[in-house]
């Protein structure tokens, strides 16, 4: 048969050999067969404590690379939304908040051509209001002066009608002298 004791910080094993008497007997120290267990367990440690620190400088590292693009887009979104629309943010990242940060620009480019657009067009709505109203003063003044006009003909009309009347009577009187002038030549003639 065969087995094992642990005797004194050793293991003894022992086993009987076939077709003898004999047993043979074997004595390992468990300081020996520990001893390489102890090294892959130091080993073992070793490393998981390696990947840990590899892993949390790695997602450091990520997570700042994630979260700094990320504030300084958070931060030009804050000033766009208090007006200022002049600020950009340059990333020379080739990912998507890279992308993001790059659309954002162009979208405050974009509202700044719209602002122009809308002042310029505000501009010429100011302009042609103020030349409907000068338009409309001169047509304010151009009827009065018509106005006047027509007033000052009527006026001169009415003088004339009187003036014609008075021409007609005096031309009346002076037919009425003529005739009485006709009517004493014809006297004086028969004399």
């Amino acid at each position: 048969d065969s087995g094992s004791i642990n005797f004194n910080k050793n293991a003894v094993l022992y086993k009987k050999i076939n077709e003898t008497d004999w047993i043979l007997i074997g004595k390992i120290p468990f300081s020996y067969i520990n001893s390489e267990i102890n090294k892959i367990r130091l080993s073992i440690v070793i490393s998981i404590l390696l990947f840990i620190f590899i892993s949390l400088f790695l997602s450091f590292v990520i997570s700042t690379s994630i979260a700094n693009p990320l504030n300084k887009i958070k931060n030009l979104i804050g000033e766009a939304k208090k007006g200022n629309l002049t600020l950009t943010v340059n990333d020379s990242g080739k990912d998507e908040i890279a992308d993001l940060i790059a659309d954002f620009n162009e979208m405050l480019e974009s509202i700044k051509k719209l602002i122009k657009q809308v002042g310029d067009s505000s501009k010429k709505v100011i302009e042609s209001s103020q030349l409907v109203n000068e338009s409309a003063s001169q047509s304010y003044i151009n009827s009065r002066q018509i106005s006047e006009v027509i007033n000052q003909v009527a006026v001169g009309s009415a003088d004339q009608a009187e003036e014609i009347g008075t021409c007609a009577e005096s031309i009346n009187i002076l037919s009425q002298g003529i005739n009485e002038v006709e009517e004493n030549m014809k006297i004086v003639s028969d004399v």
